[in-house]
């Protein structure tokens, strides 16, 4: 069997194992039939070559060329049933006689006539088709199969869909290149070289369908065909907020057309962008709601009252997708006044929410200049809260709420407006002679929390911290007011020793600053202003270095900045997540480089909680890692003890994926948060790092030594490997090689390098044995 027969065998049982797996797929069964149908055809197609060019005599290599040109003639109409089925277009099914006929017809004339094939040429693989002008028309159908193919992907609205398009078109284009075969039929000595297109496009293909599956496309079909039945208003928002789906009676509703809907924002949408919140929190924590009253925008100015409906939308694994909202207005004129009342009072407590709060300012704000008094916005949080509601549960919270709010209604003036913003956060609007009396009115607030407040039989204790803006000095305006406020009750909150702010001149600078650096850190993120040091891990058991973590630095002009002065503003303002998939593949690049020249080493990232819980997480990784050709055992993913406690079943899901990538998983900072060793027991991981606040104060007199002993102990007992970090004596590390840990990292080994000094750090690493003699 020479080279170019066993080509096309190999792609042959490449198509056969292909086939083989979608048949025993779940999650595309849908287009088994339609799939096998197209494997059986490449198949005859590929084998049918390889037996040709393998035939002893003229006479078989013909009747073997006649069967391959059957596959050949079939394989488009083929490929158009398992596109159209693919894709659930359902409209398009009626060409299907109009393409398989051609193919039929074609495949007649194939068989016992001349039409296509003369005589085999013998060639230097073994005889070989010698094709007619009439070869032109299987040739033509094919062109006109993948021309009608690619216009209905060029329509393909969504990105998942648009992915898998993608790799269907690829593998359609890759399969067109079995026309090189045409070359040795037109005289050129050229190898056949159809096999090498039909595997490479049977990839392409296989990997559509294990990538993106057909199911996730089901949602777009929806919206498409079912929805346009539906008398309800029907809007699918993505966890951006932005709407991927509205079907003709919400663009009727809105009075705007469902395209123009599609793309805006869900508060766009809504009168109050606070009725979202609860919503979402709903839906979030995995319950529906039905009939919220909500009032929405429609278009101009008008508003309509709506009973909404709502429901979280799942991906395959379980992970969130999307929200669901299903809308219906309301007529009944009694119904409507208590969707009034209830889209501006708070459900809890009875008092205004936010929106019933920024329009009594603004009627406030119009009357003031005519009896020359002042106003001002106090924004309130009730301090120890979130400890009550997270130890004793929501209903005792709730109850605790209820209480807050009528000490504070019962603390302030009936003119007064004591409203409810946030689950801990209360707002206040007080018409005042002059400003010398808010201190006044934040005195009677905080007098609201001196005594205990007794739930169920239990005494709680409260505090509160305020922020203070006056109308006109702090704002002019009802939304200028309420936000500046809250600057100043933010303010609050992070004083140690001040119960309250005034929003002042200095907030504003402080704002400021944090505006400009969160500009620069954008424009850094683009540009890719930063760089990666590694600080090195030694083994305590060889003393050799056996990793390192990757700690990112950015690049500010002269400066260079750690990330204790930016991951923070990267975490909230969602730059953390291009930030740490750059984090990720440069680090994964570096380890490949330090592979390549021997180091055996394992270079540790960090994980931030929001990538964590991105439901995209793993497709991230993935993709990171197949971009910089790095091999997953080569890295480790590191998050943080509160990141991996914050939902500890949604954890361990993406910590076994990412484990089944290959790469390893340890806790960071372990000893900060909440958790135990034996709770982190039940997560997949193989490492925990002790926070360097317990290694810093090791001594034989103090009791961190006995913690950290411990913790190496319990970990060992469990099947944990132990990393130390901010080792930086040679106490601390004669320490932890009697206690048994496993690595060490601080200044005692080396602080973190650049590449290239890390790389010839590794030349000649400190001799630290001593340290233990």
């Amino acid at each position: 069997m020479n080279l170019v027969v066993a080509g096309y065998v190999l792609a042959a049982v490449m198509v056969f194992a292909a086939a083989v797996r979608v048949a025993s797929s779940e999650r595309v069964r849908a287009i088994v039939p339609q799939f096998l149908t197209l494997s059986c055809l490449m198949i005859i197609w590929l084998m049918g070559t390889a037996a040709m060019l393998g035939a002893d005599t003229a006479a078989s290599a013909s009747r073997w060329s006649s069967a391959a040109m059957i596959g050949l003639c079939l394989i488009p109409p083929a490929f158009w049933s398992f596109y159209t089925v693919l894709g659930d277009f359902r409209e398009r099914h009626w060409l299907l006689p109009y393409i398989w006929l051609p193919g039929l017809a074609l495949a007649v004339l194939s068989v016992g006539t001349s039409f296509f094939l003369g005589e085999p040429l013998d060639t230097p693989w073994g005889y070989y088709h010698d094709a007619n002008i009439g070869v032109l028309l299987p040739v033509m159908h094919v062109f006109i199969v993948g021309l009608a193919a690619f216009r209905g992907n060029a329509r393909v609205p969504r990105r998942s869909e648009s992915l898998r398009y993608r790799h269907v078109a690829l593998a359609a284009i890759f399969g067109a290149g079995f026309l090189l075969d045409l070359l040795p039929w037109a005289g050129v000595v050229f190898p056949p070289s159809g096999w090498l297109f039909a595997a490479v496009s049977w990839y392409a293909l296989d990997r559509a369908l294990r990538k993106y599956p057909r199911g996730r496309s089901s949602l777009a079909f929806a919206s498409r065909k079912i929805l346009t039945t539906i008398q309800d208003a029907v809007i699918v928002i993505d966890l951006e907020g932005r709407i991927e789906i509205a079907n003709p009676a919400a663009g009727e509703l809105l009075e705007l057309p469902s395209e123009r809907l599609v793309g805006m924002r869900i508060s766009d949408v809504i009168e109050s962008p606070f009725n979202v919140g609860p919503a979402s929190d709903t839906l979030m924590n995995g319950r529906s709601f039905t009939d919220r009253p909500m009032i929405w925008r429609r278009k101009g100015a008008e508003t309509i009252e709506v009973s909404v409906s709502g429901s979280m939308l799942r991906d395959d694994e379980g992970f969130p997708a999307g929200m669901l909202y299903v809308a219906r207005p309301i007529s009944d004129s009694r119904h409507a006044e208590q969707i009034e009342y209830q889209a501006h009072h708070d459900a809890l407590t009875g008092l205004p929410n936010r929106l019933a709060l920024r329009r009594r300012t603004a009627q406030l704000l119009a009357e003031l200049p005519r009896k020359s008094r002042v106003a001002a916005i106090i924004a309130l949080s009730v301090e120890g809260f979130s400890l009550v509601n997270d130890s004793k549960g929501q209903a005792t919270g709730d109850r605790l709420i209820q209480l807050v709010a009528g000490r504070l209604r019962r603390a302030l003036r009936g003119g007064d407006v004591v409203a409810r913003v946030g689950g801990d956060e209360f707002s206040f609007l007080v018409d005042l002679r002059d400003n010398e009396d808010i201190e006044i009115v934040v005195e009677k607030l905080h007098a609201a929390f001196e005594g205990p407040f007794v739930v169920d039989g239990n005494e709680i204790y409260l505090g509160s911290r305020v922020g203070i803006a006056c109308w006109p000095d702090h704002g002019r305006t009802a939304v200028n007011l309420m936000q500046n406020a809250e600057t100043a009750l933010r303010r609050a909150r992070k004083s140690e020793r001040r119960t309250h702010e005034v929003y002042g001149t200095e907030i504003t600078q402080e704002a400021t600053e944090r505006m400009d650096l969160e500009r620069r850190l954008r424009k850094a993120v683009d540009n890719g202003d930063f760089i990666l040091e590694y600080q090195p891990v030694m083994s305590l058991g060889t003393s050799e270095i056996v990793g390192c973590e990757a700690l990112v630095r950015w690049v500010d002009g002269e400066r260079t900045i750690p990330p204790g002065g930016f991951i923070g503003i990267a975490e909230e303002t969602g730059l953390i997540r291009p930030l740490g998939d750059w984090v990720l593949a440069e680090a994964g690049r570096q380890a490949s480089t330090w592979a390549g020249q021997g180091h055996d080493l394992r270079v540790a990232v960090n994980l931030s909680l929001t990538q964590l819980t991105s439901p995209t997480v793993v497709d991230d990784i993935t993709r990171i890692l197949e971009s910089c050709s790095v091999d997953p055992s080569l890295l480790e993913i590191e998050i943080t003890e509160s990141a991996a406690m914050d939902d500890v079943e949604r954890t361990i899901r993406i910590l076994e994926a990412i484990r089944d990538i290959g790469m390893t998983l340890s806790i960071d900072d372990f000893g900060t948060g909440y958790a135990s060793l034996a709770y982190l027991h039940r997560l997949p991981i193989d490492k925990v790092k002790i926070d360097q606040s317990f290694i810093r104060e090791l001594s034989s007199e103090r009791r961190e030594s006995a913690i950290v002993a411990a913790t190496i102990a319990m970990a060992g007992a469990l099947g944990l490997q132990v990393t130390a970090e901010g080792v930086e004596n040679r106490y601390q590390y004669a320490f932890l090689h009697m206690a048994r840990c496993d690595f060490a990292q601080g200044f005692v080994i080396s602080e973190a390098l650049p590449a290239a000094s890390f790389s010839k750090f590794l030349r000649k690493p400190p001799q630290l044995r001593n340290y233990i003699a």
